[in-house]
């Protein structure tokens, strides 16, 4: 089931899940750390491991990378490649924990370089054209020669509107992504982003959900808990290379 960081959404698909009377769940939510529905499923003692999400209270569990880390070290390697006006793109910046995580890691390597962040833009919408709020910040006097997007549909997206736009990239701007789908790489040129082991973080939430499972069957302690972090890795070839 999918929520669209709506909310009252999760809360109702996760209503419709325990009226089925599921086992235990693999959950994504809007944010991990103000939650009434992970609140609902700790008192109602329904095991869950949350993925993507990156929490430190106590009780949960969650399989992640370490989203402001990893996004801290994208930028970081945009700025080595010689940006200093660097953008941060993001959909839903209220609602989306990771989202804010990855604007802290931007945030962060900003400032370790004495340069100053700018307020993340956010867009309404992955598909939808946004050409109108990308054309603004191009036509401005100190034009970003580098955009971050918290994610790999929104980079894929504003490339589109620069293209509209009569802009190159990576020749005239430069575009990173976060999460490493497989669509950005058959895109051209080929999308530079923050890649997450998407496959092993899946196979990661499920294995430990089983194990909670079989811990709570067999009446034992709860399994190990806490948040699990996998290694990312960096593509940078592509949508990025030196500003003009």
């Amino acid at each position: 089931v999918t929520s669209g960081y709506d909310t009252e959404r999760e809360r109702e698909r996760i209503e419709y899940l325990l009226r089925h009377r599921v086992d235990g769940m693999v959950l994504t939510v809007s944010d991990a750390a103000q939650s009434l529905v992970l609140d609902q499923l700790d008192k109602e003692s329904v095991p869950y491991v949350l993925a993507y999400n990156q929490v430190s209270v106590p009780g949960r569990h969650s399989v992640s990378v370490d989203n402001r880390a990893s996004a801290c070290e994208g930028v970081k390697a945009l700025i080595t490649a010689g940006h200093q006006r660097i953008a941060v793109i993001s959909g839903a910046f209220m609602a989306s924990d990771r989202a804010r995580q990855r604007f802290a890691g931007y945030e962060d390597a900003m400032r370790a370089h004495d340069l100053t962040p700018l307020a993340p833009v956010c867009l309404p919408s992955h598909t939808a054209s946004n050409a109108t709020q990308i054309r603004e910040l191009m036509t401005r006097a100190d034009a970003p020669t580098a955009f971050f997007c918290t994610n790999d549909l929104l980079a894929i997206g504003v490339i589109s509107d620069l293209k509209r736009l009569g802009r190159r990239v990576p020749g005239d701007v430069s575009v990173l992504g976060y999460d490493g789908i497989a669509l950005g790489a058959l895109v051209e040129p080929p999308l530079a982003t923050v890649m997450q082991p998407n496959a092993e973080i899946g196979a990661q939430a499920v294995h430990q959900l089983l194990q909670r499972l079989q811990h709570r069957n067999l009446n034992h302690d709860d399994a190990a808990e806490g948040a699990f972090l996998l290694p990312h890795m960096l593509r940078l070839d592509g949508t990025v290379s030196a500003p003009r």
